[in-house]
């Protein structure tokens, strides 16, 4: 068994793809996971860490009570983060600054690029500030999409900086994303 589960974070950790994440230089990083328990599915290609997971890979750091990575032959293609609030960091290729964010769901798409964050979402790109119902981040487009609930009860919010000034600190900034 142990055996196996070796094998299996070699897999998640050597197969991950150059685009997987932000910096160039985090694909050449370990993934480190800690979390309460681990079940690793090899046919179907799922591993489920739960309590209190955090995950880091060189920039990117992820924390929730719940991570599921989904894999092929590959490596990693989707992982799914669950929490009171999840969070998710990374450095984005060419920037000074991280993008993260936090919601109840966050689903990281390594192949398109996405990050999509569901439930109370909120995102912060440089000065830039986002909260909608859902949050998607495009990395590879350096784009942001956000949406405000479907039965209309929530809109989007967004605050932009004046290009001269600096961001106020907020204490609306969640400590897990720091």
């Amino acid at each position: 068994m142990r055996r196996l589960i070796t094998n299996s974070l070699i897999l998640i950790v050597t197969a991950m793809p150059a685009s997987a994440w932000g910096l160039d230089s985090d694909r050449d990083q370990p993934m480190h996971l800690e979390a309460d328990s681990v079940t690793i599915d090899d046919q179907k290609k799922i591993s489920r860490y739960s309590g209190a997971v955090q995950m880091s890979q060189g920039s990117v750091r992820a924390t929730g009570d719940e991570i599921v990575v989904h894999s092929n032959e590959d490596g990693p293609e989707r992982i799914i983060m669950m929490g009171s609030p999840a969070t998710f960091r990374q450095r984005p290729q060419g920037k000074e600054q991280d993008a993260y964010g936090h919601a109840r769901r966050i689903e990281h798409d390594t192949e398109r690029e996405t990050t999509l964050f569901i439930g109370e979402a909120r995102f912060w790109q440089g000065k830039e500030e986002f909260a909608g119902a859902s949050i998607e981040y495009d990395a590879a487009r350096d784009r942001v999409h956000a949406q405000g609930s479907t039965d209309g009860s929530s809109r989007v919010r967004i605050v932009i900086q004046p290009k001269n000034q600096s961001a106020p600190d907020t204490a609306d900034t969640p400590k897990a994303a720091q």
